[in-house]
C-alpha cells in the first residue's frame, strides 16, 4: 500500500474569524530499497513501495548494468532489496551519436501533457509526489509517480522495458525542473526529447545539446516553450 490515512484539523480565516475542522489527509508511504545486480549494490533509495520490480530494472538501465530486459535472468525480492541476477554481457556500451527522433508538433505536446495530468492521481491526492512519463508522438507508454522525479522515471522505464513496449520516439514527461542529474539518468535510456511543466538549468540544457536531446519546457495549458529542437542542429 502505497498511501496512508491520517487524521487532521484544518483551519481556515473567513472575515476575521477563525473556522476549523477536522479532515482526512493522505500521506505517501516511504521505504528504503537496497537495489543490487549480480550480488553488487548499485543503490539505495527512498521510495514508495510499489513497482519495486520496475524500479531496479530501471536503475539498472541507467547505470548501464543492463542494455535490455533480455538481460535480466531472475529477480528476486529480500528484506527490503531487490536482487537482480544478469547474463554477463558486457553493458557498457558507447553512446550513440545519431541524430534522435524529432519533436512531436505542440499540438501533439499539449495534448500529451494534458493526458500526463489525467494520469498524476498521487499528486492531486498528496500533493508531494513527482511524477513521469514515457511517451510516444501521440500516447503515454508508461507511467509512474514516486518521492522524486529520479525514482518515478526509474519505475517508468522499467515497466516500459518489462513490459516490452517499443517505440522509434520516446519523449519523458515530467512535472519538475529539467536538472543536470535528469540529463545524465537518461543518458542510456534512448529518450528523444523531455517535455516539463517547469524550466531547465543552465548545466541540464548544455548536457541536452550535447545528448541531442529535444527540450520543452513551461508546457502548461496551451503554453509551451521550445528551449531545444534537434532540428535546428
Amino acid at each position: 500500500m502505497w498511501k496512508q490515512y491520517i487524521k487532521v484539523k484544518k483551519y481556515t480565516s473567513r472575515s476575521n474569524q477563525l473556522q476549523v475542522k477536522t479532515a482526512s489527509e493522505t500521506l505517501l508511504v516511504e521505504i528504503p530499497c537496497t537495489i543490487n545486480c549480480n550480488n553488487k549494490t548499485v543503490k539505495t533509495v527512498m521510495c514508495c513501495p510499489d513497482s519495486l520490480e520496475e524500479l531496479a530494472i530501471g536503475c539498472l538501465m541507467s547505470h548501464k548494468k543492463i542494455s535490455s530486459y533480455e538481460e535480466v535472468k531472475s529477480i528476486e525480492k529480500k528484506h527490503g532489496a531487490i536482487n537482480i541476477t544478469t547474463t554477463k554481457t558486457d553493458s557498457k556500451k558507447t553512446r550513440s551519436q545519431t541524430k534522435k527522433a524529432p519533436l512531436p508538433s505542440p499540438t501533439k505536446i499539449i495534448a500529451l501533457m494534458s493526458k500526463f495530468q489525467d494520469k498524476s492521481e498521487f499528486l492531486k491526492e498528496t500533493g508531494i509526489a513527482e511524477s513521469a512519463a514515457i511517451a510516444t508522438d501521440t500516447d503515454i507508454l508508461s507511467f509512474s509517480a514516486d518521492l522524486s522525479t529520479e525514482i518515478a522515471l526509474y519505475k517508468a522505464y522499467g515497466s516500459l522495458l518489462k513490459n516490452k513496449k517499443h517505440a522509434k520516439e520516446r519523449h519523458l514527461i515530467l512535472y519538475g525542473t529539467i536538472r543536470s542529474d535528469i540529463i545524465k539518468q537518461c543518458e542510456s535510456l534512448e529518450l528523444s526529447s523531455i517535455i516539463s511543466r517547469s524550466g531547465i538549468t543552465q548545466k541540464a540544457y548544455e548536457m541536452a545539446k550535447d545528448q541531442q536531446l529535444g527540450i520543452i519546457t513551461f508546457c502548461r495549458g496551451i503554453h509551451l516553450t521550445v528551449v531545444h529542437n534537434t532540428d535546428d542542429n
